[in-house]
């Protein structure tokens, strides 16, 4: 792979930044309630001996897979990485409409991490507005002075 030239559009800048913040910010607040998420992981899972070393581990991988399309989109103007992100963001949609058609009802706290993963959700399609199509296509032409 080589490494995209040129000015990022407004949207990839846009995208990446909220990503990785939203990355963060998952991070920081699942180590910060990683007491409950390890009850939760000791009741499902009882043979094996959770520990918070455990659970830092586990967000730590949870915040690398969220990284690694970030890297391959801002350093390498992957379309494969674009499309994977976009599958994966679409698949989550259906499973959003489709816990609200199961129960409509919901609690407030469900209703904003609802509205939080929606948010961040709407930053995928930024990865297709016309200037990112065009940023996408222009890193990979091949200088023609190259088989001279």
């Amino acid at each position: 792979m080589r490494l995209a030239e040129g000015p990022r559009p407004w949207s990839i800048w846009a995208f990446c930044t909220i990503n990785l913040l939203s990355g963060l910010f998952e991070l920081a607040w699942g180590i910060a309630e990683s007491g409950d998420a390890l009850e939760a992981l000791r009741e499902d899972f009882p043979d094996t001996d959770w520990t918070f070393d455990h659970m830092i581990i586990l967000n730590s991988a949870l915040f690398s897979i969220v990284l690694i399309p970030i890297v391959a989109i801002w350093f390498f103007a992957s379309k494969v990485a674009r499309a994977i992100v976009t599958a994966f963001a679409c698949l989550t949609a259906v499973g959003i409409v489709a816990s609200f058609w199961a129960y409509p009802f919901v609690a407030s706290e469900d209703l904003l991490e609802t509205v939080y993963t929606v948010a961040v959700l709407g930053t995928f399609g930024w990865l297709f507005v016309p200037s990112a199509n065009q940023w996408f296509e222009k890193v990979r032409q091949i200088d023609p002075a190259t088989f001279d």
